[in-house]
């Protein structure tokens, strides 16, 4: 009879740990009062939030100010969409830390089998595409340039997009910090460009 090498015997005898599903965080979420609470919430005022701003804008002409109203308005409408992937466990994972973070010490839970730290990175999401939007906004009351506004834009996206990847990353923690850097970074040009339309709109 053959036997394996010796590899691939080891990989055989690893055990390897359940992948909790949707369903298993769905009532994880449920399972947490305040954590669901704080989500459900989150998603009525967002709802409330664009039925107010929908009937605002009924009334708008000038398409400067209408423009202003719709990237409020998308604020809300990203929100909806995103919490309701969050209690819907779509957009949260169960995630085991790498060695020398402090959530291996004690965080951790177990969901489905899966044993780590909840991580709801589908706020990030929100973050990438509700914070243009804000910025946007801000922008055209500001009456910020074209350059600069889209410049705080792409900025403020490559700083949420490296700090979800800060946040999935689990190969190491050295890596999760230099990703939390750049995030840090990218939001310091998003800072200054801010100041430049406070100083802009003071003047």
């Amino acid at each position: 009879m053959t036997s394996l090498p010796a590899t691939a015997a080891s990989f055989v005898s690893v055990p390897l740990q359940e992948s909790a599903s949707q369903a298993d965080l769905f009532e994880y979420i449920l399972g947490d009062a305040l954590l669901a609470s704080s989500l459900y919430v989150n998603i009525a005022l967002a709802g409330l939030a664009i039925l107010v701003f929908a009937g605002l804008a009924r009334g708008i002409e000038d398409p400067r100010a209408k423009l202003i109203v719709i990237a409020t308005m998308t604020v809300p409408v990203v929100s909806l969409a995103s919490y309701t992937g969050l209690v819907s466990g779509l957009t949260v994972s169960i995630l085991e830390m790498p060695a020398g973070h402090p959530a291996v010490d004690g965080s951790y839970v177990t969901v489905g089998g899966q044993e780590g730290v909840v991580s709801l990175w589908g706020r990030y999401l929100t973050w990438a595409l509700s914070t243009p939007a804000i910025l946007l906004a801000l922008g055209l009351l500001a009456g910020s340039n074209v350059t600069k506004l889209l410049t705080a834009i792409v900025f403020d996206i490559a700083m949420c997009v490296t700090g979800l990847t800060a946040a999935l990353t689990t190969s190491s923690l050295a890596l999760r910090w230099f990703w939390f850097l750049m995030s840090c970074a990218f939001f310091v040009v998003v800072l200054y460009i801010l100041r430049g339309w406070r100083c802009c709109r003071s003047g």
